[in-house]
């Protein structure tokens, strides 16, 4: 079976964050790894981080605030992974029970012993803005029922069912979103990861995409599994989107320039400017 690495991506919304890591918590497969990919957040992430040391096993990689630099957060976290799978999670999306274990199952089925060859691209289901500052509980999101009564504020509600579709191979752009990706980590270190040459929101998910396609990865799209629930939250600035799609739809080389093997946080480093943080299950 394949081990897995889950990167859950975060900035200063520490309360949204303790809520993922319910939804990890919670997890059927609990056989895995969790690496706060940090952008910069300020101590009350820290904390809510140091609340589940006893719970999860889970990895604090932090990074200095200097802007939005989300590949490279990421690519830190990366290079510290240990699972044959990385799976990338937004900080803001609550991934249900079966999270892990579907990813797992979907991997095995796809690609059997291999590790590499295809990604997987998932969907979510979005939680308005009055669902989303409740006091949300994660167990009650998942009971029997709570998305019927609910329905009103939730958009995107077939993807909260679990029934799973055939799986079938593409090359498609349509619907790339890194807030619910699943990669083999010796495909992601074929291409070197993120670019960092991606500042400020958007389209880094994309270009990595497109490299890997030029790498002959495959695209699977995780329908009908691995439910993950997007909380509510205002849109970041997008002052560089425009600048960001142009350089992803560009014909790049498929080993990034700026990637994960150029991170000031190699895995065998545990450098005090890191802020890496270990902590047992």
């Amino acid at each position: 079976m394949f081990s897995l690495s889950v990167i859950v991506s975060t900035y200063n919304s520490p309360r949204y964050l303790e809520l993922v890591l319910r939804g990890l918590e919670a997890q059927t497969d609990r056989s895995f790894e969790c690496i706060i990919a940090d952008d910069g957040s300020g101590p009350g992430t820290e904390e809510v981080v140091e609340a589940f040391r006893r719970k999860l096993n889970i990895i604090h990689s932090w990074q200095a605030d200097e802007g939005f630099r989300l590949a490279a957060s990421r690519n830190r976290a990366l290079a510290i992974a240990g699972g044959d799978l990385v799976a990338f999670l937004d900080g803001d999306c609550i991934p249900s029970p079966r999270y892990v274990a579907d990813i797992r199952e979907t991997a095995a089925q796809a690609c059997g012993d291999a590790k590499s060859g295809a990604y997987l691209q998932g969907h979510r289901v979005i939680l308005d803005a009055a669902m989303s500052v409740r006091s949300l509980n994660v167990g009650e999101i998942f009971a029997p029922g709570w998305i019927f009564r609910h329905r009103a504020h939730l958009s995107n509600k077939t993807n909260a069912l679990r029934f799973p579709f055939p799986l079938n191979r593409h090359s498609n752009l349509k619907g790339v979103r890194g807030c619910h990706m699943v990669f083999f980590a010796a495909d992601l270190h074929a291409v070197n990861g993120f670019d960092e040459e991606f500042e400020g929101w958007g389209h880094e998910d994309r270009d990595l995409v497109r490299r890997l396609y030029r790498h002959g990865v495959d695209r699977i799209d995780l329908r009908g599994r691995a439910v993950i629930y997007h909380l509510y939250h205002p849109e970041h600035a997008r002052d560089e989107e425009t600048e960001n799609l142009s350089r992803a739809m560009e014909e790049r080389p498929v080993r990034a320039g700026r990637g994960f093997r150029n991170s000031q946080c190699p895995r065998l480093r545990r450098a005090s400017s890191c802020r890496i943080h270990l902590t047992g299950s």
